[in-house]
């Protein structure tokens, strides 16, 4: 999907426009591999930095909601705490999914229904211009994780993540960033 928004900073007028597509592909055991692409550019450069291209590295939260709009801002993995403000970015991604089992269900688990545990794994590469050094940068990053899917009571879908990104452009803020998080896809904050 895409979309472009007009902002009016003091009368001077800018656009953005933002594209992003992801399709997911299963293979043989369950197996699935989820390339992406999200891009995004702006007319002019604005002093109003949400005019702008953001990207944001991921910023450690006790809550947060998992609804992005790339509007606001595109993610970059394995760069946290760090944020670039540009006119356009090009983002390409491969995320991997691959079931290691299915874990026993039944009545001896209530109110707990254990799923799904899998392993996770992905590559990034995020290209922009950068106005400090007059031509493109690219950040590249991968890592990978393991999760488990359980089921509340029948109806609340919660995924416990352990998570591992790193970000090879160190001078760019790339790091690595080992961390735990609990996504309940079923809820909306």
């Amino acid at each position: 999907g895409g979309g472009v928004r007009a902002y009016d900073n003091s009368g001077d007028i800018s656009w953005k426009a933002v594209y992003t597509h992801s399709e997911s592909f299963t293979f043989p055991r369950h197996v699935s591999a989820s390339p992406s692409l999200a891009a995004e550019w702006v007319s002019k450069y604005s002093t109003f930095s949400p005019a702008n291209t953001v990207l944001n590295g991921r910023v450690p939260q006790i809550l947060t909601s998992s609804v992005s709009n790339p509007f606001n801002a595109l993610s970059i993995r394995g760069y946290p705490n760090t944020s670039f403000n540009v006119k356009s970015a090009l983002i390409g991604a491969l995320d991997v999914k691959v079931p290691i089992f299915q874990i026993f269900r039944g009545i001896y688990t209530l109110p707990l229904f254990f799923d799904q545990f899998y392993a996770t794994a992905f590559g990034q590469v995020t290209g922009f211009p950068y106005a400090d050094s007059g031509g493109p940068s690219i950040l590249y990053s991968a890592g990978g994780g393991l999760r488990v899917k359980l089921d509340l009571f029948y109806e609340i879908s919660l995924i416990f993540s352990v998570e591992d990104q790193y970000g090879f452009q160190n001078q760019s803020g790339g790091t690595n960033d080992l961390f735990f998080q609990i996504l309940a896809p079923s809820f909306q904050f």
